[in-house]
């Protein structure tokens, strides 16, 4: 089995786990909103610790990840798709097929950088509305929960 496969087949098992809830509960006014971790548009704030900027036209870099295991998203200028599995605390991504657009230079180098830390996950943190996903080192990626588009 290769390891498209292995992430392929452990997306699909990890979704069961998955649907059990991973949730953080966020105070908003004398309401508490729960944030979940699958079907949350999770809009990029930081790669390695550098603030993240808006693609080409305003598109934000950001990752949806599904109920089935997969997600979708984009980079600020190509849309990216792949597969993750949560068990506990553990957390891995592996990226698939994205869009071959080009865009300016720092907008790619952004984006690469995304998808290089995304092959590196480990684990991640879900505290209110923000998701911070780590490599064996610390944090690599942040995000913050953003509305639908």
């Amino acid at each position: 089995m290769n390891l498209r496969h292995a992430f392929l087949l452990g997306g699909v098992v990890s979704s069961s786990m998955i649907a059990g809830g991973c949730s953080s509960p966020q105070s908003k006014g004398s309401e508490a909103v729960v944030i979940d971790l699958v079907g949350t548009r999770w809009k990029l704030t930081e790669v390695n610790g550098a603030p993240v900027k808006a693609g080409p036209e305003g598109r934000e870099p950001h990752l949806i990840l599904q109920q089935d295991g997969r997600f979708s998203g984009a980079g600020g200028v190509n849309l990216v798709l792949g597969v993750y599995k949560v068990d506990g605390e553990n957390f891995t991504l592996g990226p698939g097929p994205s869009t071959r657009m080009a865009g300016p230079p720092d907008a790619m180098a952004q984006e690469a950088a995304f998808i290089d830390a995304m092959k590196r996950v480990g684990s991640y943190r879900l505290s209110g509305d923000s998701l911070t996903l780590l490599d064996a080192n610390g944090p690599v990626l942040r995000f913050e929960a953003a509305a639908p588009r």
